[in-house]
C-alpha cells in the first residue's frame, strides 16, 4: 500500500466513523466529553492508538474490522 492509498483509506475511515478522536466523537454523537471518553474506553469496541505520547490518541472501532 502506498502512502497516498493509506491516507485515502484513513480519510474514508474517519468520514464513516471507524476512526475517531475524542473531539470528533463527541461532536458527531452530541455527547459530553465525559460520556464520549467513557464510550471510547470500551475495549470491546474501541482500540486506542496513542499518537505522540499519552496526550494524543485516535480510537479504531474494532467491531467494524
Amino acid at each position: 500500500m502506498t502512502t497516498s492509498e493509506f491516507l485515502k483509506e484513513l480519510e474514508t475511515r474517519i468520514r464513516d466513523g471507524r476512526v475517531v478522536n475524542i473531539e470528533s466523537y463527541l461532536r458527531r454523537n452530541g455527547k459530553t466529553r465525559i460520556a464520549a471518553t467513557k464510550d471510547l474506553q470500551n475495549v470491546l469496541r474501541w482500540k486506542c492508538e496513542e499518537i505522540n505520547g499519552k496526550y494524543g490518541a485516535i480510537y479504531v472501532n474494532i467491531e467494524e474490522e
